[in-house]
């Protein structure tokens, strides 16, 4: 994990050889941002504790910025049916802080 006062990262790692299929919910540190089901087929929930606004990153393994948008705060669920396979890392920023969380598109 790197943190420092504004960015806390928090990493899940699958092993490849493995089968894995969980229906669970990956928490920020603070469990201030939930994403959920993980994995996911088409569609994902990002649930913020707090309602104010928040930007949402989606990046692939590579680094490129696939998805982008801001939120009003709550529960939001994004359309990521047509996402490859795959692993991939969500920065989720408010004004406050940044998080990043992964999740697999199955």
């Amino acid at each position: 994990m790197v943190s420092n006062s504004q960015c806390e990262s928090d990493s899940l790692l699958i092993p490849a050889k493995d089968s894995v299929s969980i229906n669970t919910r990956i928490f920020s540190k603070d469990n201030e941002f939930v994403i959920y089901p993980n994995p996911a087929q088409s569609k994902l929930t990002i649930d913020s504790k707090r309602n104010q606004p928040y930007n949402f990153q989606i990046f692939n393994p590579i680094g490129q910025l696939l998805i982008s948008k801001e939120m009003l705060g709550g529960i939001e669920t994004l359309d990521v049916g047509d996402l490859p396979v795959g692993l991939y890392s969500i920065w989720v920023k408010s004004e406050e802080r940044a998080r990043r969380l992964v999740f697999v598109k199955e």
